[in-house]
């Protein structure tokens, strides 16, 4: 019979197995043949939406959330390598970066310059090659 809702008995993913979790993904990240998290979080049979319940569950554990990072860094830097090297083509590499490791190519909002007679003024470029121009006025 299972354990009512809420038993706190009942808890899956306590600090502790959570760490040997991590570990043992890590372990796995390690291997040349393991290219992203989701692979090894599926060769330890554990489901891709544990990560982000952890996520959530232990934001305040810094030893989790570090171990957490480096793995995520880990995958990260598999998919920048195989870019480089041509290992994989560049838009696969894009749209891993993009959604897996929030990268993004828009480009940050800049003061422009002044302009002669024009006062300096903030460009943020939008889709479609349109622009929102504000004018900027430093604080003195």
């Amino acid at each position: 019979m299972p354990a009512p809702y809420g038993t706190k008995n009942a808890e899956k993913w306590t600090a502790d197995v959570v760490k040997k979790s991590l570990q043992l993904i890590e372990e796995d990240a390690q291997r040349e043949d393991t290219l992203y998290l989701n692979a090894a979080m599926t060769h330890l049979r554990i489901s891709r939406r544990a990560w982000s319940y952890w996520r959530g569950k232990f934001a305040y554990d810094e030893e989790i959330m570090e171990h957490m990072d480096v793995i995520e860094g880990i995958f990260e830097m598999k998919v920048v390598e195989m870019g480089v090297r041509g290992q994989a083509p560049a838009a696969i590499t894009i749209f891993m970066l993009k959604n897996n490791h929030r990268w993004t190519d828009r480009p940050q909002p800049e003061v422009a310059a002044d302009r002669g007679p024009h006062e300096p003024e903030l460009i943020f470029e939008l889709a479609n090659d349109e622009a929102l121009i504000i004018p900027y006025k430093p604080r003195k």
